[in-house]
């Protein structure tokens, strides 16, 4: 009886990096097995345009164009490029070149991110991820289109246009209830103590949509694990948005430094001028921030409604415990007073007064923003019509012809005065004073001749009166209706005011 043949040894492909390729699979036992089954043809590759600034990094995302920049980073419109035509527009946050070298910016970087990260808000732009490029490090944030606070103020004060105060309210309930979380935020039952420190209308974006974002929690300071501390005394933020206790670098600050910064942000949209800022002298706008006096509160909201002055008002206050508990009750009190107004703002009226501004046409160079108490914000004051000159001629010779034909008529309706006043005779000499005679003195008939000269008493010196001819009268005195008694010689008045001549009595 013969042994079966052995079988074949199958090769083993030994472990380890250095391992030989094994033999073919399909000669592994000496028989056909036809050929491999054919592989699933990849995908096609998507063709991407041309990249019009940076080329694409290994990272995988294409810079379209820059963003806005700050003194150490700046952010870039992006798009995540995946398989399968994939694509999604992000906002690429880099640091800048020159602080890229400093291990202390590097680590901010690195601390926004873990922060950010724990932050999932409809209010806040969300944080995805934090990358390394050959460059350093870059944070990919929600892209949001849109306009931040700064560029509509800019546009409300080039088109002398104040914007809505609903609009403004509406902004500021959004933005507090985005900080509001943010301070809420715990981690295993601890609270973080989150404070932006950096709310300015650079950091709030509204949205296409109508959506408030709150971004930038660069410099925030929290109690977070591994986090570096700020130092007592260095003082971060934008110095016209910062609270008194940020001012001093004092290192307890808590929610309602935000809340302070919100109320001048507030100040600012309803009437296009900070409250404390003193111009390009730092110094003396960080004082007039830690002095916060209440002058200055009330010189900067005097033509606000007289139901919000108490509001913002609170929330400037320099004692922080008299301010609003909280910024959720900051939103609470400007919500009643929207309800308290009737108006009903969401993001369909924030996307109308947001197109009205940008449809607005230019203004003049010597237009301002009045905000004055008869053009409050809310209520944008009707501009004065201005006529052309040739306009103006036309309406004045128009009331002018006007005030003719109405004298004219008031004549006519008058019609001739029967009595008149008499006209100013010439001066003539005193006469002296005569005894009473029955004779009369000027004759009744007409034409008469001229007058007789007054009898002087004994001894009175005569009196020289020129002769003068009477004037001709226009009309018979038969015709009393169309004769005026100017053109009739005089007559002497008597004491019951008849103008016929009478007998005196002797």
């Amino acid at each position: 009886m013969s042994k079966p043949p052995p079988a074949p040894e199958v090769p083993v492909r030994p472990a380890g990096p250095e391992a030989p390729e094994p033999a073919e699979a399909w000669d592994v036992a000496g028989e056909d097995f036809g050929p491999p089954p054919l592989l699933l043809p990849p995908p096609p590759v998507p063709e991407t345009p041309e990249e019009p600034s940076e080329a694409r990094g290994a990272s995988g995302y294409q810079v379209l164009r820059l963003l806005g920049e700050g003194g150490m980073a700046q952010v870039f419109h992006a798009r995540r490029l995946g398989a399968a035509g994939f694509a999604r527009e992000v906002a690429l946050k880099r640091i800048r070149s020159r602080p890229r070298r400093d291990d202390s910016f590097r680590r901010m970087f690195v601390d926004e991110a873990l922060l950010a990260a724990r932050l999932r808000h409809p209010g806040i732009a969300q944080v995805y991820d934090l990358i390394e490029e050959p460059e350093g490090y870059a944070l990919v944030m929600e892209y949001v289109e849109g306009h931040t606070l700064k560029e509509l103020m800019q546009v409300a004060a080039r088109k002398a246009k104040p914007l809505e105060q609903a609009f403004a309210c509406h902004i500021a309930v959004d933005v507090a209830e985005a900080l509001h979380y943010a301070h809420q935020r715990t981690e295993e039952g601890r609270p973080l103590g989150i404070v932006h420190r950096d709310v300015s209308p650079h950091n709030v974006m509204v949205s296409t949509t109508g959506e408030v974002k709150l971004l930038d929690f660069g410099i925030a300071w929290s109690r977070l694990e591994g986090r570096d501390e700020t130092a007592s005394g260095i003082v971060k933020g934008k110095t016209s948005y910062m609270s008194p206790e940020q001012a001093l670098g004092e290192e307890d600050i808590d929610s309602r430094s935000d809340q302070f910064s919100l109320a001048i942000l507030l100040v600012e949209l309803l009437t296009g001028q900070r409250v404390f800022d003193a111009g390009a002298n730092e110094l003396k706008t960080l004082h007039r921030i830690i002095l916060a006096s209440p002058e200055d509160v009330s010189a900067a909201t005097r033509a606000l409604p007289e139901a919000l002055r108490p509001l913002i008002g609170r929330a400037l206050s320099r004692d922080r415990e008299a301010r609003f508990p909280s910024c959720a009750d900051f939103a609470h009190a400007l919500r009643e007073y929207l309800a308290s107004q009737r108006r009903v703002f969401g993001p369909r009226q924030v996307t109308q007064e947001v197109a009205r501004l940008l449809s607005l046409p230019e203004a003049s160079a010597e237009a301002t923003v009045s905000m004055s108490p008869a053009s409050a914000p809310g209520r944008t004051a009707a501009p004065r019509p201005s006529l052309p000159r040739r306009a103006l001629l036309a309406v004045l010779l128009l009331a002018l012809g006007a005030a003719g034909l109405l004298a004219v008529r008031r004549q006519d309706m008058r019609g001739p005065s029967i009595v008149s006043r008499p006209q100013p005779e010439e001066p003539r000499a005193a006469e002296p004073q005569r005894e009473p005679s029955p004779a009369v003195d000027e004759p009744v008939t007409s034409p008469s001749p001229p007058p007789l000269p007054a009898r002087r008493r004994s001894g009175a010196p005569t009196p020289t009166v020129p002769t003068q001819k009477p004037p001709t009268p226009r009309r018979s005195l038969a015709t009393p209706m169309g004769t005026s008694f100017a053109d009739a010689p005089s007559m002497p008045d008597d004491s019951s005011g008849n103008t016929t001549p009478q007998p005196e009595t002797p």
